[in-house]
């Protein structure tokens, strides 16, 4: 027993000496092989990227989209039109396939829009506002009321609602501008657009007014998505620029009786069809295996959606058109 034992044990040794050797020569080929893999495919993609970002067609693309087409909020001629330049450019790029998906879209439209600061003394002075996204509008007599500066909305929490009924709350929320990544800012700004007004609505204010979503100085209201909570009414909501919310700022400390005026026609329409443009490539080695990249045809009416989400349009064509040629 011992020496077949010890037999076993020699012999095992001895295979485990090689298989460890074996491994470690094919970790190796595999390292060999990983390296050379990615070197040759870095390279190829750094000549994919630079023929891309030399032969503008992508470029070309995302300013007729923008230009020639324009503005494309959801459930406008103009998001029709671009899904069917969308259709058509993809058919040129070569794919195999390229189709239409319907799909049921939101249909709002923002109508005419003007308001007014009016101070202690009555004198009014007009500012720019911006209707959030599928908010209601406030009829055409508009609504005039006094203003309640809130900068934060654990501050509206702690008030008693009768301090906060029937006037305007203005969220002065602002956007940190110490953060180098901007969306660790844009996301604690972002609720005082979506969610905060129906916190407000749930104490009896009358319409909300936010400081931008924005890092801009500028006098361009930056706009977007308000949701409702359905338990409280829905009020006007409407954003400033940020050059106008100090100036508002500044005059609420001096005249905190100041009011505001905001007259807004916007209004929630039936859904609408439209469609998802598609287009696929189907590879050659792994045809059932799906990588997916897009990005979204609307934006919002008050700009031409460049940056959201046009170039994330282009980019993506331009994939297919690359990888097709």
């Amino acid at each position: 027993m011992q020496g077949f034992v010890h037999l076993t044990t020699q012999n095992f040794n001895g295979i485990v000496m090689k298989k460890i050797l074996c491994l470690s020569l094919l970790l190796a080929f595999q390292k060999l092989t990983i390296a050379q893999n990615y070197k040759k495919d870095s390279t190829t993609m750094k000549e994919m990227s630079n023929y891309i970002l030399s032969n503008y067609e992508c470029y070309n693309d995302l300013r007729y989209l923008c230009k020639q087409i324009g503005h494309r909020i959801s459930g406008s001629p103009q998001a029709a039109k671009a899904v069917e330049w969308g259709k058509s450019v993809l058919e040129k790029t070569g794919c195999d396939r390229v189709y239409l998906q319907e799909v049921m879209v939101p249909h709002w439209v923002r109508g005419e829009e003007e308001a007014a600061i009016i101070n202690e003394k009555g004198h009014r002075s007009k500012v720019v506002i911006s209707s959030m996204g599928n908010a209601v509008g406030t009829g055409a007599k508009g609504i005039e009321a006094q203003l309640l500066k809130i900068n934060t909305i654990e501050q509206l929490q702690r008030m008693n609602p009768k301090d906060v009924k029937g006037k305007i709350v203005f969220f002065n929320y602002r956007f940190n501008q110490t953060n180098i990544n901007t969306f660790e800012s844009y996301g604690p700004c972002v609720y005082y657009r979506w969610g905060a007004p129906s916190e407000a609505a749930k104490m009896g204010a009358a319409a909300v007014v936010i400081r931008s979503v924005s890092s801009a100085f500028d006098d361009k209201p930056h706009t977007g998505s308000i949701s409702y909570n359905k338990k409280y009414p829905s009020i006007p909501s409407v954003a400033i620029s940020n050059v106008a919310a100090d100036q508002l700022e500044k005059l609420l400390i001096t005249e905190p009786r100041s009011k505001m005026y905001i007259r807004t026609m916007c209004e929630m329409l039936p859904d609408v069809q439209s469609y998802n443009v598609v287009g696929e490539i189907t590879g050659s080695e792994i045809p059932n295996e799906i990588v997916c990249f897009g990005g979204h045809l609307d934006s919002w009416d008050i700009g031409e959606g460049a940056h959201d989400d046009g170039a994330g349009v282009v980019q993506s064509i331009e994939v297919l058109r690359t990888f097709a040629n």
